[in-house]
């Protein structure tokens, strides 16, 4: 079964703890999250990011980053893709239809940046934009793509280059 914007209406905030163990966007994080955010919170979901630096050694296991993950928490880790990854996506989320509670997108950082150098775009709000689409898995806990807007599955370099706020936001047919 297909989704709808309105799924998203009535979700209590959602933290959303973000993972770079790779430093691939370290001064990127914050203008990503900003995009993501505003897409997200035109879905009508509320969120409070942190970004998580995985400990060092000597450093404590305390605080937020470190605790186990809550209801109302999703992960993001960016990571380089792997060679057995198709060579279009930008990243993936894991499902949990069994205990519908999905909490664990990547998004691949080299892919995005590639992408948008390709394409002479912002790269931040290309990465945002794919962590919105990979949260926007998490909180329907489905798999599904739409048939258009960004949360279809392949997204063409005429969609990226053209930049329509409306393929930016919820909304349109899913399948």
């Amino acid at each position: 079964p297909g989704w709808t914007h309105e799924q998203f209406f009535g979700i209590e905030e959602m933290v959303v703890r973000t993972y770079d163990p790779q430093h691939l966007i370290d001064g990127r994080i914050v203008a990503a999250r900003q995009t993501a955010d505003a897409i997200l919170r035109h879905g009508g979901v509320s969120l409070r990011w942190w970004h998580c630096d995985l400990p060092n050694a000597g450093r404590d296991f305390e605080g937020p980053c470190h605790a186990a993950i809550q209801a109302n928490e999703l992960v993001v880790r960016i990571v380089r893709a792997s060679s057995s990854v198709g060579k279009s996506a930008l990243g993936f989320s894991l499902i949990d239809h069994d205990t519908h509670r999905s909490w664990l997108a990547t998004v691949f950082a080299d892919r995005v940046v590639a992408t948008a150098q390709r394409l002479r775009l912002d790269a931040n709000i290309l990465m945002g934009r794919a962590i919105a689409h990979e949260l926007g898995h998490l909180l329907v806990n489905s798999s599904a793509h739409a048939t258009s807007g960004f949360m279809q599955a392949v997204w063409s370099d005429a969609m990226l280059t053209r930049n329509v706020t409306s393929d930016w936001q919820f909304g349109g047919s899913h399948s």
